[in-house]
């Protein structure tokens, strides 16, 4: 009586049978490598795309920002070009000032010797 794990296989395995056997798993293997490569290709394209995709965007806010950023400085020069030209005039508004003040206290003592000399009333 045979057991079923008694059961014994063929010992006998020719070589056209491994051949075969060995055909076949290399087909089915090369099928796999091939679909795996096209997916493993797609895969890298998609990110090389995404990565492409990224960089144009960061070059075109890198071109927005320079664009903006140059219009600021040109803006602050104007700006800033008047402010100097402010200063320049206070500077010299302050000159005259100081002038006109040193005017003002001289005459203060001119027309007191003045009156003193005609007497008169003040």
């Amino acid at each position: 009586m045979s057991s079923p794990k008694s059961k014994k296989l063929d010992p006998v395995v020719t070589e056209s049978v491994l051949n075969t056997r060995f055909t076949l798993m290399e087909s089915k293997l090369m099928k796999y490598f091939q679909e795996f490569s096209v997916d493993l290709i797609k895969g890298i394209q998609v990110m090389f795309d995404e990565q492409d995709r990224r960089n144009e965007k960061k070059f075109v806010l890198r071109t927005e920002f320079q664009e903006f950023k140059d219009q600021n400085l040109i803006m602050l020069d104007g700006i800033m070009s008047e402010i100097k030209a402010m200063r320049e005039e206070m500077t010299t508004f302050g000159y005259r000032q100081a002038k006109h003040t040193d005017q003002l206290d001289d005459h203060e003592t001119r027309i007191t010797t003045v009156e003193s000399h005609l007497r008169l009333a003040s």
